[in-house]
């Protein structure tokens, strides 16, 4: 088994095949591609849309809200469009000149610098202005460096992309700077400079939707540049606005702390961050806004921001803020922004259509996005849309949607066998149960001890505290919600499922199957006082397929009365083992303890004859359920035999009409024994999981209910 994540298949047949050859080596390929018939053998594709959460809950699609900053735009901001433009322009035409003279790494650098310039100025103009002065050789201003978010000195054009991706720095670098240069990146930083700090459009937006739409929400807030970090965060500052920020620079010590303070204080409304915080980052039980001050020109960044709120645990309707300093509709904006725009809605849309961007982000990834933005020509937007139709991706998405079809299917049959079987989402009743009727009849310090949410604390019972290594298990849960719920707590220990695969559990039944097996062993029997008077005994019984394996195992508590009739009412006796109620208090009579304890040996029989006939019901029905798998099973296996059979041929014996050779007939013989023998093993073991009998009905004690002494 291969476990991948992300983007199993890149649109190159070639990487997709070799991962299938490490599962089938005789993988089937036609024309020199994988067949999605072939592939869907070996592939089990699961999307997030495709998942059921716990409680039948299914995860919520975001919303993108594209936001047009353009009328947030001051006349000085504007006013910066000239000078850049202009510098843009020269840059363009270095880079022309250079490449007429054979300089390519400084054409390629000129080329860099005017990407780094039209970046900058997509995400905010304090970026732009700190670019210009690392440009010209000038000292860093005030708006450069604070006590939270660091001036940091590097060579790399953009410092925080250099502590995210170490490659930055390996980029061409732009070429000694001329004094032609100079006057061009003097002029657009003193238009830069008369954008009053903290007022440009990105910023503007940003408090008008944390005052407006989003006044009474915890907000994350990603951009891609530690200099608009620091604008925003003392903009932030300046409203009044509760806030904590998160870059490439928060020492790795406190980076959980303040994730945790995010995620646990209700009064921090803002978690400030760079891409630093894009990966790994778990905000969703925080948060269900999100806010992008700028639109990274490699796609797999804005999807990776997407997910720290849209993600496993997200309880609501996520809110995607995408700030753009274009407007499509209106054809206004840089073509470099408006063509992010399409950026955003193509990711958008293959979302919905295919369940998830993985199979088209290598394709249409930084360098191909970058190629075009970088370019910022008329028809950018036209050119992005195009990526689209890359015959690799087409091919890509294709194949994955037959997949995607295929798996589809397997999902709603699995979800009719579910539907017959019933989930065990709650093990209280059961495991629960058994636990307490272990503890209590052993009486040496085991407890379930109820706190609050559905978790519980265990006291280890003294018998079994060397086999579980811990005297106590402060959180445990018989619950798969909390369990799961648990795994994102900030600040908790997350709680363990108490299950019946748990290594409590599976040491409480082992004990009590030896203590059963034991002729010394004196079954337990508390005494209660109640009315009617009756004796519950306490069975296991286990439930074992045709090899041996463990099916099910269960609690069965069944009544008798003192002239020997068993109760045929399985919830009822549960009740009366009297598991949840509290102690009487009360004193039983000593008499009527005598009474039971003489007629005890001729109780047993009929209460086992009730357990035994409870257990022959509870067979016939896993019997039923399993041959409803069986025969799945069976026609996946005839399936699997055909193709393996016709792959089997085509590598021994050749392609049709082709000359056969003895060494290729004595080697298709073989392989097609072997595949033969390995079909048959394999029939033998679905059948033998339909043979499904009683390995044991242990009575492990009780509860013995009588009359209040006088």
């Amino acid at each position: 088994m291969i476990l991948l994540t992300a983007t199993p298949h890149d649109g190159k047949s070639d990487s997709f095949l070799s991962l299938l050859r490490l599962l089938d080596p005789l993988v089937e390929v036609q024309s020199g591609e994988v067949s999605v018939t072939g592939a869907s053998r070996l592939v089990v594709r699961r999307l997030k849309s495709e998942v059921t959460l716990v409680g039948g809950r299914k995860f919520i699609e975001p919303e993108i809200h594209l936001i047009s900053t353009l009328g947030d735009a001051s006349a000085e901001e504007k006013a910066v469009e000239r000078p850049l433009n202009a510098y843009l322009e020269w840059l363009a035409a270095e880079e022309s000149r250079f490449l007429d003279t054979g300089a390519r790494q400084k054409a390629k650098g000129c080329q860099f610098l005017a990407g780094v310039y039209r970046k900058r100025f997509g995400s905010s103009v304090a970026a732009l202005r700190a670019t210009l002065r690392r440009r010209l050789g000038l000292q860093p201003a005030p708006e450069d460096s604070d006590e939270l978010v660091p001036y940091v000195e590097t060579e790399a054009s953009d410092p925080e992309d250099d502590i995210i991706d170490p490659g930055a720095s390996a980029e061409a670098p732009p070429p000694p700077i001329s004094e032609e240069e100079m006057g061009l990146a003097r002029g657009l930083l003193d238009a830069a400079d008369n954008v009053h700090a903290g007022r440009d459009s990105k910023l503007e937006a940003m408090i008008r939707l944390l005052n407006g739409e989003l006044s009474r929400e915890k907000v994350v807030i990603f951009t891609e540049y530690r200099d608009t970090l620091r604008a925003a965060r003392r903009r932030l500052e300046k409203e009044g606005i509760s806030f904590i920020v998160f870059h490439g620079e928060t020492p790795e010590g406190t980076r959980e702390g303040v994730i945790s303070s995010f995620i646990a204080n209700p009064a921090i409304r803002v978690f400030l961050a760079t891409d630093a915080a894009s990966e790994g980052k778990n905000l969703q039980h925080a948060a269900h806004n999100l806010i992008h001050l700028d639109v990274p020109w490699n796609p797999n960044r804005y999807v990776q921001r997407n997910g720290r709120i849209d993600r496993y645990g997200q309880g609501n309707k996520p809110h995607i803020w995408v700030l753009v300093a274009a407007d499509r509709k209106k054809k206004l904006g840089r073509p470099e922004y408006r063509a992010l725009e399409v950026v955003v809605e193509k990711l958008s849309l293959i979302e919905r259509e295919l369940g998830s961007v993985s199979p088209v982000l290598p394709g249409f990834s930084s360098g191909s996005v970058s190629e075009v933005l970088l370019r910022a020509e008329a028809d950018a937007e036209e050119r992005v849309e195009k990526l689209m139709d890359e015959r690799e991706l087409r091919k890509a998405g294709a194949d994955l949607t037959k997949l995607t079809v295929l798996n589809q299917r397997e999902i709603e049959e699995a979800q009719a066998h579910v539907d017959s079987l019933g989930t065990v989402d709650d093990f209280e009743e059961q495991v629960g149960a058994l636990l307490k009727v272990a503890f209590r009849g052993w009486d040496d310090g085991g407890a379930i001890e109820p706190r609050d949410g559905g978790v519980v604390r265990v006291r280890v019972p003294g018998r079994l505290r060397q086999a579980l290594g811990v005297p106590v298990i402060e959180r445990g849960t018989f619950r798969r919600d909390v369990a799961v719920a648990g795994q994102d707590e900030v600040g908790e220990e997350t709680p363990e499922f108490l299950s019946p695969a748990h290594p409590l559990v599976e040491a409480t039944l082992q004990r009590l199957r030896d203590d059963a097996a034991d002729p010394e062993f004196a079954h337990r029997f508390d005494v209660e006082v109640g009315n009617p008077a009756g004796l519950v005994m306490s069975f296991v019984l286990r439930f074992v397929d045709g090899d041996g394996r463990t099916v099910e195992e269960r609690l069965e508590g069944i009544e008798v009365d003192a002239g020997g009739r068993a109760s045929r009412d399985s919830a009822q006796d549960l009740r009366r083992l009297g598991l949840e109620a509290p102690p009487s208090g009360k004193s039983p009579a000593p008499a009527a303890i005598g009474e039971w304890r003489t007629r005890f040996p001729h109780l047993v029989e009929p209460a086992r004859a009730e357990a035994l006939r409870r257990a022959e019901e509870r067979i016939r029905e896993l019997v039923e359920l399993a041959r409803a798998l069986q025969e799945q099973e069976l026609e996946i296996l005839a399936t699997w035999l055909e193709q393996e059979r016709a792959t089997i041929e085509m590598v021994t014996l050749g392609a049709e009409g082709g000359q056969i050779s003895f060494e290729g007939a004595q080697e298709y013989r073989r392989r097609l024994d072997a595949l033969e023998r390995e079909h048959a093993a394999r029939k033998s073991a679905v059948r033998d999981r339909s043979n499904i009998r009683l390995a044991g009905a242990d009575l492990i004690g009780g509860r013995l209910i009588v009359g209040e002494a006088p």
